[in-house]
């Protein structure tokens, strides 16, 4: 199997990836411990490799991406059927906790990792970008209790200066659906945060800014009791001197405006509510910042959806459609099953741009010290 899946082309590697997710690992659960430091290998290498050292992923990077790719999205598509449906709740938790392990460089064999390197096509670098994807996917569905502490690590990564412009994005995204429906977190890591105004590491202030204004997108004032509080403690950073500060946060605060203008002023009351209500009407009407705000618009700020950006289309901008014949037939013969991989094949063959070093979501259109996109 594990010559078929780097060295049988795409459409054998689908089959055979998906043949061991339905036929083997989904009847047998009780395999799923015994295998999870190969499964966490495979989300982090994209193959099968006789072990994880930087010489092994070096070998990787030589594998054609067009067949390692599509092999991972079926092994990541088969993760988060089991996370969604809370079937085994033991090796989420298991594969959560090696996956943050990998990423943030704490096992012993990923130790090589912790160094920053030096560029974004490296092996070290698309191995932490596609550890990160896999851990997008499992965010939504954690309980509680894990979330707690995924959250903890993700927040250090999040702190950290030696991270790529293609893994910030996919940090953001993990905390973002942790701390959607978790009030007390944001109290706890973003409010502090954002009245922290003293000089930091630049791109953790943006990573920070960007959380919050995706946080806000997804929430209101009437369904939120962390709205108000993110808002305000926001405004101040539309006076920011830098580009990729200042210009995203008026961007947000346009858009938040715009839907719910009527119930902030509600909660603000008097000369507050009329204040705003002139921010608002300059964001509108004033040329430049109308300008600017087209100029940037890299990201759909209406159309944002974190359930869309944490799912399999959003994070590999691949559609679950593609892969849902893979898993609904898995008894059939290597020869007619490959016809259920095929939509798979030819979907990710034709967009192999999307590659472990790019994700789709919005979050990876963050902006960069120079105004310029980032992914």
């Amino acid at each position: 199997m594990p010559f078929g899946l780097v060295q049988g082309g795409v459409r054998l590697s689908v089959s055979l990836m998906s043949h061991f997710c339905a036929s083997v690992l989904g009847p047998e659960p009780q395999l799923l411990a015994s295998y999870l430091p190969h499964i966490a290998h495979t989300c982090a290498f994209s193959l099968f490799a006789e072990s994880v050292t930087q010489q092994a992923a070096l070998q990787q990077q030589k594998c054609d991406a067009s067949v390692l790719l599509p092999t991972r999205v079926v092994l990541c598509n088969f993760l988060l059927q089991l996370a969604r449906s809370q079937s085994q709740p033991e090796f989420v938790r298991g594969l959560l906790l090696h996956l943050l392990d990998i990423a943030q460089a704490a096992a012993a064999p990923y130790a090589w990792l912790a160094g920053r390197e030096a560029g974004q096509g490296s092996a070290a670098n698309s191995i932490k970008v596609a550890v990160w994807q896999a851990l997008c996917l499992l965010a939504p569905w954690l309980d509680d209790d894990l979330a707690q502490g995924a959250l903890q690590r993700g927040w250090q990564s999040l702190l950290s200066c030696h991270q790529h412009g293609n893994i910030r994005p996919q940090v953001q995204l993990f905390l973002l659906a942790l701390l959607r429906h978790r009030p007390d977190s944001v109290a706890r890591c973003l409010l502090p945060a954002l009245s922290a105004y003293e000089a930091t590491s630049y791109q953790v202030t943006v990573s920070i800014i960007i959380l919050v204004l995706f946080l806000l997108l997804e929430s209101g004032p009437g369904d939120s009791p962390h709205f108000m509080p993110l808002l305000r403690a926001l405004l101040p950073w539309a006076l920011h001197h830098r580009h990729a500060v200042r210009v995203p946060v008026q961007a947000l605060l346009h858009v938040i405006f715009s839907r719910h203008m009527e119930a902030i002023q509600q909660q603000l009351g008097g000369q507050d509510g009329q204040l705003l209500q002139q921010v608002e009407r300059f964001l509108q009407e004033n040329d430049e910042t109308s300008k600017l705000r087209e100029r940037q618009a890299l990201v759909d700020l209406q159309g944002f959806s974190l359930a869309h950006e944490t799912s399999l289309q959003g994070v590999f901008g691949v559609s679950v459609m593609h892969t849902a014949g893979c898993a609904r037939r898995p008894s059939l013969h290597l020869h007619s099953h490959q016809q259920s991989a095929l939509g798979l094949c030819a979907v990710l063959c034709s967009c192999v741009h999307v590659t472990a070093e790019q994700g789709s979501n919005k979050l990876a259109a963050c902006v960069c010290t120079d105004g310029s996109a980032a992914r």
